[in-house]
């Protein structure tokens, strides 16, 4: 039924009653007919033959979802029975016996209708052209879907024909067998993917979910050494660097395409600088060790979903437990302490199948965080063999770590599930 707010247009109501005349010209197994057409005190009508089934895109997009390609003999079932319904669109001739010059113009996976009596159907003229309509498109308005138009409908030519339904379906029949997505209007170029081509829809994000990640990190620890005895203070940077590991947990809440939530994680570390030392002669050296034991954080994320990519920003509380070592020919100290602090970085999340083996819960994240653990100042002296202090001192030591990771995440909401 045409809507109210547009049966009052009389260009609309032309453009209603055309499709009508237009439409119900063709009689063919792969078109959907149109059994009546007329008006009742709501408006005009139409009433069309009913198909039990669904649209293609919507099985593209189930297909999707559970990880499975649409077969390949379906496939090309589908594409003949579309191909097939748009050639007898485009045979379409008038009373006299004249071409029509009947153009679909939005032939996609939403427009063709598969039943569950194994026929593939053609339907939606709501967008045709033909030469003997009663009312003309207009010159350069856009009808139709872009990623599927041929380059002359979407430079808003006036003289489309056949061609274009053809371009539309060629690059719909390679969309379902080969997952490529050709955006081919002089706007954007892109083949691509790894699973079923599915219409971009925003994941759905919301929920638990729980995972592991592993990489590396480095600091540069700016520190003070003070000899108390002499009142002499020197500064250093230590240097930690090495590998870090652990888990994460988190909860996510979603509004449309953004996406927040909080996450917590456990890293151990290997960072470890062993290189330093001050005075660095033999027999008069003053060796220094600096280690990040391990690491956590609680924080806050906030996010903007892609289709099924999530890009973020995170920040929020950070804890860890550092330890410094000291030895020199006349003795030896340590020095280990658990500190707060904060982090702030950014993310990619996006679904992680590698060729199949795992499903659409899981997904694979790459992120960077700087770790700031403040910095303290605390009192050591060096031992002797004998447990004697020899050498009182003070370190103040700052913790600031550059840390890249990337993940896997199990949610428990399967994230990569389009929504229509």
């Amino acid at each position: 039924r045409l809507h109210p707010h547009l049966a009052a247009e009389r260009e609309f109501v032309e453009m209603f009653l055309d499709e009508a005349r237009l439409a119900a010209g063709i009689h063919h197994p792969n078109v959907v007919s149109i059994l009546e057409v007329g008006a009742s005190d709501r408006g005009y009508y139409l009433v069309m033959e009913y198909i039990e089934g669904d649209t293609l895109a919507r099985l593209l997009a189930r297909a999707a979802t559970s990880g499975q390609r649409l077969p390949r003999e379906i496939a090309l079932r589908v594409v003949i029975d579309m191909l097939a319904g748009l050639h007898a669109a485009h045979e379409l001739k008038d009373e006299m016996g004249q071409p029509t010059g009947l153009v679909h113009r939005d032939v996609s996976p939403q427009n063709v209708l598969v039943g569950l009596d194994g026929i593939c159907r053609i339907t939606d003229f709501g967008v045709a052209r033909a030469a003997s309509r009663l009312s003309a498109t207009r010159v350069g308005q856009l009808k139709g879907k872009i990623a599927y138009m041929a380059p002359e409908q979407a430079m808003g030519k006036s003289d489309i024909d056949r061609r274009a339904d053809v371009f539309a379906g060629g690059t719909e029949a390679l969309r379902s067998e080969y997952r490529e997505n050709i955006f081919r209007v002089g706007l954007n170029y892109r083949i691509g993917g790894n699973g079923m081509y599915t219409p971009v829809a925003t994941a759905n994000w919301r929920g638990f979910y729980l995972g592991g990640n592993f990489g590396s990190g480095t600091g540069r620890d700016r520190s003070t050494l003070t000899d108390t005895v002499a009142n002499v203070s020197i500064r250093y940077n230590a240097a930690p660097d090495g590998f870090v590991g652990g888990v994460q947990a988190g909860y996510n809440w979603q509004a449309g395409s953004l996406v927040y939530g909080l996450e917590t994680d456990f890293q151990g570390s290997t960072m470890e600088d062993n290189k330093t030392c001050l005075g660095c002669m033999p027999g008069a050296s003053l060796d220094i060790n600096s280690k990040l034991q391990w690491f956590g954080t609680v924080r806050g994320r906030l996010g903007y979903a892609v289709g099924p990519t999530l890009f973020y920003a995170t920040g929020g509380f950070a804890y860890g437990n550092v330890k410094t070592a000291f030895s020199n020919p006349i003795g030896a100290a340590s020095i280990s302490d658990t500190r707060t602090g904060w982090t702030v970085g950014a993310g990619i999340e996006t679904p992680f199948t590698l060729l199949g083996l795992f499903g659409p819960n899981w997904t694979s994240t790459t992120e960077y965080l700087y770790v700031d653990l403040g910095r303290s100042t605390t009192s050591f002296a060096l031992l002797d063999a004998t447990g004697a202090a020899v050498a009182p001192g003070i370190l103040s030591r700052g913790v600031q770590e550059h840390i890249f990771r990337t993940g896997l995440n199990y949610h428990f909401n399967t994230p990569v599930v389009a929504k229509y």
